[in-house]
């Protein structure tokens, strides 16, 4: 049965759930859409769900939720019980002892001590199990299959980051709560945690892919603690809104760096054949069970990634209030990368522009101080014209270099691109995430450095 956390908090709504018990109703279940995100769920949505899972529609079932809708606001209530209980035991060991026995488990194996605490033993049967579902040959394609659209992948991965991270209300609250991430550390650590993922092998166990995702499960359950303690500031806010850095938060990674970049490609004229699809849903699917996902709620199949990604961006919460000042300091990054140029600010007022409210549409694109532009009518056929061209070209050499068929030949550039933004990644911030357990200190001296923030998003973009 569902038990309690274990958090010393006042709220009666933070419990775990065993497999199989039944869904219960959240004690605020949400009754509105978020419609700052309507025109990007029709624009990427559209041609695989149905015209009433786009439209005003929806909101009547989320007021009677079932299915996807019913689990995503059942788990909003759940953190990860063994990330959770890892946390707690750091406290109790102090962090030095605590991390030093957390990372010996994770790099040379739970065997590897001799009387580990129970809560490392927990947490690594569940890591060292390989579930039943998993097939390491298609996760070994996915990330070539989900970054196949060349080099704007990374880019629209950057900006989708961006949006959840510092306009979504549910995960912004926590990284301006913590006060030691700032929009350019937080750029750094994402950004070299996604190029990690893709690169084949690297989700095995002791790999550097796997070890990241894991040391990110115990960084998120020791901000979950930190708020949920009695005197929080925070606390209170979680009775309405679920537990901070939540399960369905999780689980919203699953489709938004999986299928949502696939949609994308595939939107603007790429081509994707049954298998690469499920290919490339795979990835996502072990890197959240890795993270403490509840395994019977990940979304395994097509149906359920778009079902799960409709409802995230439907039911995204309101950004916290400085959420402007967060993209204003991305977009000084950004620009003091590329230059301030006339011809940069050309290419940002006829293409970047037109091009960001043709997908994001003009309400969202006002709350995000995106100028408006004549063009935006005209920029997704011309984009959609480009990758068509680009998908011709790349057949044509395909067939010509001799490659086993045009997938084959696609996913050996993609599979380049990847090894590079992987290896871009090796060079920066290789952190443990101790920085979560005290002081900041070293993190954010590090994150001051422009010249390596510069350097670090030029690398991964391939510049």
């Amino acid at each position: 049965m569902a038990r309690e956390s274990t958090f010393e908090t006042e709220s009666r709504n933070l419990f775990y759930r065993e497999a199989g018990d039944p869904l219960r109703t959240p004690p605020k279940p949400r009754q509105s859409i978020n419609h700052d995100f309507d025109h990007l769920r029709k624009r990427l949505l559209g041609g695989v769900l149905g015209p009433e899972d786009l439209d005003d529609r929806y909101e009547e079932r989320l007021r009677n939720p079932e299915g996807t809708i019913a689990r995503m606001g059942d788990l909003a209530w759940e953190g990860d019980e063994l990330g959770d209980k890892v946390a707690e035991m750091f406290e109790r060991l102090g962090p030095r002892e605590g991390r030093r026995l957390f990372d010996q488990a994770l790099d040379s194996g739970i065997d590897s001590i001799d009387a580990p605490p129970t809560e490392l033993v927990d947490l690594f049967a569940q890591l060292d199990r390989e579930p039943e579902w998993l097939d390491r040959e298609a996760l070994n394609r996915a990330g070539t299959v989900i970054h196949s659209g060349g080099a704007v992948i990374p880019v629209i991965e950057f900006v989708l980051d961006a949006l959840i991270t510092y306009y979504g209300g549910a995960i912004s609250r926590a990284i301006n709560a913590t006060g030691k991430m700032n929009s350019r550390t937080r750029l750094i650590e994402s950004n070299a945690f996604l190029s990690k993922m893709p690169v084949p092998n690297s989700l095995n166990r002791f790999e550097d892919g796997f070890k990241r995702a894991v040391r990110v499960r115990i960084m998120h359950a020791q901000v979950r603690r930190h708020f949920m303690k009695k005197g929080s500031p925070l606390a209170a806010s979680y009775e309405d809104l679920g537990m901070p850095i939540s399960n369905a938060d999780m689980m919203f990674g699953l489709p938004e760096f999986g299928i949502a970049l696939i949609l994308f490609h595939q939107r603007l004229g790429g081509r994707y054949t049954e298998q690469e699809l499920e290919d490339g849903i795979s990835l996502w699917v072990y890197i959240v069970f890795i993270m403490g996902g509840k395994e019977e709620f990940l979304a395994r199949t097509l149906e359920e990634q778009y079902e799960s990604l409709n409802y995230f961006w439907a039911c995204l919460e309101e950004p916290v209030v400085n959420y402007r000042q967060s993209f204003d300091e991305i977009a000084e990054i950004v620009e003091s990368i590329f230059g301030r140029s006339p011809l940069h600010r050309m290419a940002g007022k006829w293409i970047a522009t037109p091009f960001a409210r043709s997908l994001f549409g003009d309400r969202l694109c006002e709350k995000l101080g995106i100028p408006d532009s004549k063009l935006k009518s005209i920029a997704w056929p011309i984009a959609g014209g480009l990758v068509r061209a680009r998908e011709a070209y790349l057949r044509a050499r395909g067939f010509m270099s001799n490659a086993k068929s045009y997938s084959d030949y696609r996913q050996q550039i993609a599979l380049k691109k990847i090894a590079k933004k992987s290896r871009a990644a090796d060079g920066f911030l290789k952190t443990n995430y101790s920085h979560h357990d005290a002081s900041a200190t070293e993190h954010v001296a590090f994150s001051k450095r422009k010249d390596a923030v510069e350097e670090f998003i030029l690398e991964l973009m391939g510049i």
